[in-house]
């Protein structure tokens, strides 16, 4: 958090930069192209941590390296191929590991060894993490497996694999791209074309994530923000509102940030993973995490479920499996034990549901229920969300303790008429911002209703007239000047995903 931040997506300075980097990308020669976006992306990663693009620079070269001799290897012999992809692995993960959960490790060894009683500390270690480096480091390791797989050549040019490690709409919070989707289209630059209609839709896509993150996202953090600085005086109702409501906020806001990157991509010709498909419409916890973080999810089960077994071993492996998986989905997400018991809780919630899935069955035919009818699917709709919702205080809690706290109070102090005696105006949040919050919100929820359809507003959108599309292009580039958070509060690090 201490990291120089001054080209965040939301802020002029990067407005101004990727206008520019788009500007002289489609006027330069096809072959020039790349190398100017590997330039303007090593400059953007300089912005934010200058001296710390060592370990970009590092994990590139590793991988890279050993990406070549897993491609040889493999072919030489399969017990030397495995070999060198369980050393590549090692060597570029361990950057990970050491910056990011050393501190953690020792603290929770110092923990046992005090309650054992035992007169021995070890070091704590505080190192400055690197921005993105969860992401990079997985795209890396995904474009080992890739190759070790047979999916994709050894790439033999640096400048191609470095650029995309380091493409800069995505190295800040992914999406965590494919070496099969993302360097396939930096090696065959002469399948992107310029394309207007794919230029304006990426900057739709933009303008759209911008809508999210500054006038929901942001607004509602406020409100949050508040009720967990100060839980001890909160009545149960405004903190079940706040846990409900920082659900709604880091959707808002890591899908902002990832139709902001996929956008820029567009707009630059590239075709980038989608990350979200209307998580909150869910009907269960497994169709929530198919639909939530969809790059990150599927990195799992490719590359972590599947060589584990999935579920060809039995279901009690399957069990075994899935909790790995959402075990180390939380400690991807933060060093510290509320990451890990909200991975937990997911797991155990998709566990309890798979075990559960013959009865559900067996009554829905007893009772003559409609699996597919509106009544039924809005009741798994509701129940979806209130599980998730339950996980997500661990996620935003600053400790267990803090989390058992909050529903402690929820439990017994409840308190109703506090949502009319006028406490709620005391958490930041006034008439005007609450109105602006609910009609954007049924924006968002006319657009997800849409898009669950299968209609997709910007291609329904680029498809009316010119007076039309002007006529929606204003409103919602006046409603994000307007209502979006700015002014002396406004705070252009803000967007949480990039601290994971």
């Amino acid at each position: 958090k201490e990291q120089q931040r001054i080209m965040m997506f939301q802020s002029l300075e990067f407005l101004i930069f990727f206008a520019a980097v788009s500007l002289l990308y489609w006027i330069l020669p096809c072959r020039l192209r790349k190398y100017w976006l590997l330039v303007a992306s090593y400059g953007f990663y300089l912005s934010f941590t200058p001296q710390l693009i060592v370990y970009l620079l590092g994990i590139t070269l590793c991988s890279f390296g050993m990406g070549i001799a897993v491609g040889i290897n493999r072919k030489k012999a399969a017990g030397l191929g495995r070999w060198t992809l369980a050393l590549g692995i090692v060597g570029t993960v361990s950057v990970l590991l050491v910056v990011k959960y050393a501190g953690f490790a020792a603290r929770s060894i110092n923990t046992v060894i005090g309650l054992l009683g035992i007169q021995a500390t070890l070091p704590q270690i505080s190192l400055m993490q690197p921005i993105g480096i969860s992401f990079f480091t997985f795209s890396a390791i995904g474009y080992l497996v890739d190759v070790y797989r047979g999916k994709r050549q050894e790439e033999r040019n640096i400048f191609s694999y470095a650029l995309y490690l380091s493409f800069f709409p995505i190295i800040l919070s992914g999406p965590v791209e494919r070496s099969t989707n993302l360097l396939r289209q930096i090696d065959h630059p002469t399948e992107i074309r310029f394309d207007t209609y794919h230029i304006r839709r990426g900057l739709l896509t933009m303008t759209f994530g911008y809508f999210l993150k500054l006038v929901i996202a942001d607004r509602i953090g406020i409100f949050v923000n508040e009720a967990f600085a100060n839980v001890a005086t909160q009545p149960g109702c405004f903190l079940a509102l706040a846990v409900a409501g920082f659900g709604i906020q880091l959707y808002c806001d890591f899908a902002g940030i990832s139709y902001i990157a996929i956008g820029a991509g567009e707009v630059l010709g590239f075709s980038l993973q989608k990350n979200f498909a209307q998580p909150y419409l869910a009907v269960s916890i497994s169709d929530f995490w198919r639909r939530w973080h969809i790059s990150l999810t599927s990195w799992f089960r490719d590359y972590i479920y599947i060589p584990l077994g999935g579920n060809r071993k039995g279901k009690a492996r399957k069990c075994i499996n899935t909790m790995i998986v959402f075990l180390v989905s939380g400690l991807w997400h933060g060093a510290g034990w509320t990451y890990i018991i909200w991975g937990g809780i997911n797991g155990l919630f998709i566990v309890l549901g798979d075990m559960l899935k013959p009865v559900r069955l067996k009554l829905i035919q007893l009772l003559h229920i409609q699996p597919d009818n509106a009544g039924n699917r809005f009741f798994r709709r509701a129940f979806t969300f209130i599980m998730v919702t339950f996980a997500w205080l661990f996620f935003r809690a600053d400790s267990f303790q803090q989390a058992m706290e909050i529903m402690h109070r929820i439990l017994t102090q409840w308190k109703p008429w506090a949502l009319w005696n006028g406490s709620f105006w005391q958490l930041g949040i006034n008439g005007a911002n609450l109105t602006v919050l609910l009609v954007s919100l049924l924006m968002l929820l006319i657009v997800s209703l849409k898009a669950e359809q299968g209609k997709d507003w910007r291609d329904l959108l680029l498809k009316q007239g010119y007076a039309a599309r002007l006529t929606v292009y204003m409103i919602l580039i006046f409603s994000i000047l307007i209502f979006g958070l700015y002014g002396p509060s406004f705070d252009a690090a803000s967007f949480i995903y990039v601290d994971f």
